[in-house]
């Protein structure tokens, strides 16, 4: 318990440094100073309302915020900015989607083996976009995700929803090796619940104790265990109270269907009996037409005048039931015969047809108590009712005497009248539920056919204080989640804490986001981590609270340039002496060009639309995610693998990306959108250049770029060549303007 991540927070006060607002600036400064480092100057006005509209919305800012924080960028101006973004659904739907890289997101599985797509999937991702727009405490937000459906009224209903972090999660083949599938499944969950909330590595300890983090074997499978007495589930998204009142009411519908289809098995079977007096003779008929049709192709149904209509329909039943097994009693008895068979065979087999199909129905009945009758209402159905080949169809209702008649319209109306107040289905979640509790054994090597001694459901040691307790309570999920969303726990505001560093600054204080253990990085600034996770503690586990402390920091507000002397130093910028220059990622970036080109749809959740339809303009947090086959946009944007957590997005450039920007009809589309909007400002072409630039970069254009942008509309004019595509001037400087780097990167 001597490496620091698993030492208690302590929250020290740092030697005060000159000319800081804050105790963040505070222990930034004292260590540029130690490391011979120099601070970088205030970013423009410019540059920061963009840089905060980006951080907190994954949008530019509007052109109007821009003017007025021109008007006045003074602390005051600059927090209430702060204040209205984070009060924004935007917001929600910007950080909602950095907790989804953590939770591996997706609405699929990575195989296609007996797996539906999750279609209830976006619940989950709205419920997570609804806790960070109601600033939900952090330590609730753990334990909705790992123990919603254990918790009490209210709060259980409405969070049901975030059992998705587990729900939606690996499922893998288990036609071959179900007892491997299910551990690779329960270590699915151990690496995301460990990685996602602790930041350390736990899975590493499946086969064998953790080669460098004080985690045993033995812990590894009292978490497996947790997740083993645990099962996935498609939970109704109610109240107990309101799921047993349905069940009731279903239960009720289930009994008076059971009754009507009893009756109605009971008072039809005389007059189906009926109907079967003429099947042996059209069943014989219609194999001998068969057989003769093969010896003599001119064959026809004109042939048979008398039999045409009935004939025709029972050959083409045969024929479209002969590959079909359900059907293999009507069709096996012919087929046992021989071509030469006498007359009597024939009889023989079409009575034993007959015999088999009457056998189907008489043993369709039931009780009302029992399961419910017409298992075989397809063989019914082909057979007798109104297009079947012994078509009987309602007209035995008419023959039933007038008791009987008003017996059926009651059950009838019954029936319908319970349907109309009985919903088909409850609305459900992907979710995860309680299975029979039990510890389970270690498996040696992580094989599951060689298991070793019992290991107890409980919680880390490391984590733990002497008296570490075993779960007692079902599958010890609430015990778990208890132990993890606490102040208790050293590695819980920690680790929340730096991915949110992380994605403000590009770079968490831990370099490692998902591991504190000892292969990942140390914390460039130990004091500064505790500071900011003990400043969460205090807030009430306020996720906005953080975002303020750290957004109204000079750290923050510095601008992007490099220091020559700094960068012979601390060329990573380990040590924060200027702001990180980022990379929008794929979401923001295609949000930005629908958000300039005036056409973003800002419908907030719901389920999700498919990326590859270049007319969709939601958001890009609202499109598939799919492990099997993820949309070849986000792929080449660097999007996450959803198959297993994601502690950052990495960074690539490939060439793709910008034949992406040249090519693709989506682009094309907002470029002459984004030039219908510029040119609307003003017939001044000098102007509507101005509009794009405060459009696109929130800053005018500099004299340069004006003039370079006027020489790109009248280039093709003086030299007399014409454009090589279908794109006007205006739509070409659009896209030129898109495809820039200025408007993909955020300084």
């Amino acid at each position: 318990k001597n490496f620091w991540a698993f030492k208690p927070i302590k929250d020290t006060k740092p030697n005060t440094a000159k000319n800081t607002s804050s105790l963040i600036d505070t222990f930034i400064s004292n260590q540029l100073v130690a490391k011979g480092l120099s601070k970088s100057i205030q970013a423009t006005p410019n540059e920061l309302i963009r840089r905060l509209s980006f951080t907190l919305t994954g949008l530019p800012p509007s052109v109007e915020d821009v003017e007025e924080f021109n008007r006045d960028n003074s602390d005051a101006a600059y927090s209430k900015f702060v204040d209205k973004y984070l009060s924004t659904k935007t917001y929600a739907e910007k950080w909602g989607r950095h907790w989804l890289d953590v939770a591996r997101y997706a609405e699929d599985q990575a195989h296609t083996f007996g797996v539906k797509p999750n279609s209830d999937a976006y619940k989950y991702r709205d419920w997570v976009i609804k806790a960070f727009d109601t600033d939900m405490p952090f330590t609730d937000f753990v334990k909705y995700q790992i123990s919603a459906d254990l918790t009490p009224e209210p709060g259980r209903t409405e969070n049901l929803a975030a059992l998705g972090f587990f729900g939606l999660g690996a499922q893998y083949y288990k036609n071959t090796d179900a007892a491997r599938a299910i551990a690779d499944e329960l270590d699915d969950r151990i690496d995301t619940l460990s990685r996602g909330f602790l930041g350390l590595t736990v899975s590493c300890a499946r086969c064998h104790d953790h080669k460098f983090d004080p985690i045993p074997t033995q812990d590894y499978y009292s978490i497996a265990g947790v997740f083993h007495s645990s099962k996935l589930n498609n939970t109704p998204l109610c109240s107990l109270e309101e799921l047993k009142t349905y069940e009731k009411a279903k239960q009720k519908l289930t009994d008076s269907e059971n009754k009507l289809n009893y009756f109605i098995h009971n008072e039809r079977l005389p007059f189906v009996e009926k109907r079967c007096l003429e099947f042996e003779k059209y069943y014989e008929l219609s194999y001998q037409y068969i057989d003769k049709k093969k010896s003599n192709p001119k064959t026809s149904f004109n042939d048979y005048p008398n039999e045409k209509v009935m004939l025709e329909k029972w050959v083409k039943f045969i024929e479209k039931n002969k590959a079909n097994k359900k059907f293999s009693f009507f069709t096996d008895p012919w087929n046992e015969i021989k071509e030469n068979s006498t007359q009597d065979q024939k009889k023989i087999a079409a009575t034993k047809a007959k015999e088999s199909l009457l056998k189907i129905i008489r043993n369709e009945k039931t009780t009302a108590a029992k399961d419910k009758p017409n298992k075989n209402s397809e063989i019914y159905a082909a057979f007798f009712e109104a297009d079947g080949i012994l078509a009987l169809g309602d007209s035995w209702k008419k023959e039933l005497n007038k008791e009987k008649a008003e017996e059926l319209k009651n059950l009838e109306d019954n029936n319908r009248e319970l349907k109309k107040i009985t919903p088909e289905n409850l609305p459900v979640v992907n979710a995860i539920a309680e299975s029979t509790p039990s510890d389970l054994k270690i498996y040696i090597r992580g094989n599951p056919s060689k298991q070793g001694e019992l290991a107890p459901r409980r919680f880390l040691k490391i984590l733990s204080d002497d008296n570490r307790k075993n779960f007692a309570n079902g599958s010890g999920r609430i015990e778990l989640a208890d132990a993890i969303a606490t102040a208790d726990n050293p590695l819980t505001a920690r680790v929340i804490t730096n991915r949110i560093w992380a994605w403000h600054f590009g770079k968490g204080i831990v370099a490692t986001p998902s591991n504190f253990g000892k292969l990942g990085d140390a914390p460039s600034n130990p004091e500064l981590l505790d500071h900011l996770s003990q400043y969460l503690i205090n807030s009430g586990w306020s996720i906005k609270s953080l975002h303020r402390y750290i957004l109204c920091s000079d750290t923050f507000k510095q601008s992007s340039k490099n220091i020559s002397n700094n960068m012979n130093i601390d060329p990573d910028n380990t040590y924060l002496w200027k702001f990180n220059r980022k990379r929008l990622d794929i979401e923001s970036w295609r949000d930005s060009i629908l958000s300039a080109a005036g056409s973003l749809d800002k419908t907030i959740g719901g389920p999700t639309f498919n990326l590859s339809d270049d007319n969709s303009k939601r958001r890009t947090l609202y499109a598939k995610i799919s492990r099997h086959e993820l949309n070849s946009l986000l792929r080449i944007f660097d999007f996450p693998d959803p198959n297993i957590t994601s502690e950052r997005r990495i960074e690539t450039t490939v060439p793709q990306q910008q034949l992406f920007i040249i090519n693709s009809p989506f682009v094309i589309e907002q470029s002459k959108l984004l030039a219908k909007r510029i040119q609307a400002y003003s017939k001044s072409e000098s102007e509507n250049i101005n509009a794009a630039y405060k459009i696109l970069f929130s800053r005018q254009p500099s004299p340069n770029e004006l003039e370079l942008a006027m020489y790109f509309l009248h280039a093709n004019e003086e030299s007399g060549e014409k454009p090589l595509n279908k794109m006007d001037r205006w739509e070409r400087l659009s896209q030129a303007l898109l495809a820039s780097n200025e408007f993909m990167y955020i300084d």
